[in-house]
């Protein structure tokens, strides 16, 4: 990755789809050194959109941040809703650090849709008694699944969503 070209991308892709989860982690951070190369941006976004494994997919983002290629920010919310939480936040935490304007309009409105689910997973009526879905039927209850509640994650991501807002 120190020598940023067309073949090294295309060798480093290649390693990016071998089993191994160490191998694959170390591909998406010397990706990552291909400084404002919007095609190995797109790789690695590629990668971590289908990735599974939450370390691979955190290694991507982290080539992402590093690469800092502005187009990129535009497909970043659909790491929003990555099964693994670490991944949702760094997804957002990478959106923050982008910092132009379309981040911040991104952001904005991660934060809106959040606020709406974290009404209809709240699980307090106006009364205060618990009643409400722990879980839900929503993106986020399907996310959670036995890990967490939906309403745990969706907090987790509106914390994370408002030090993103603010740090830009």
């Amino acid at each position: 990755g120190d020598e940023p070209h067309a073949l090294i991308l295309n060798e480093l892709k290649s390693w990016l789809a071998r089993p191994d989860v160490t191998l694959r982690t170390a591909a998406a951070k010397e990706i990552g050194k291909f400084k404002k190369d919007s095609k190995a941006a797109g790789v690695l976004l590629t990668t971590a959109q289908t990735e599974k494994d939450g370390d691979v997919a955190f290694a991507c983002l982290s080539g992402i941040e590093d690469i800092n290629c502005r187009a990129s920010v535009k497909s970043l919310p659909t790491l929003y809703k990555h099964g693994d939480i670490d991944v949702a936040k760094k997804a957002v935490e990478v959106t923050g650090d982008f910092g132009t304007r379309e981040a911040i309009e991104i952001l904005i409105n991660h934060l809106f849709k959040l606020e709406g689910e974290k009404r209809s997973h709240s699980t307090n009526d106006a009364s205060g008694i618990q009643n409400g879905p722990a879980l839900g039927s929503s993106e986020y209850g399907k996310q959670a699944g036995q890990a967490m509640s939906a309403s745990e994650r969706i907090e987790a991501m509106l914390v994370t969503t408002r030090k993103a807002l603010m740090a830009v």
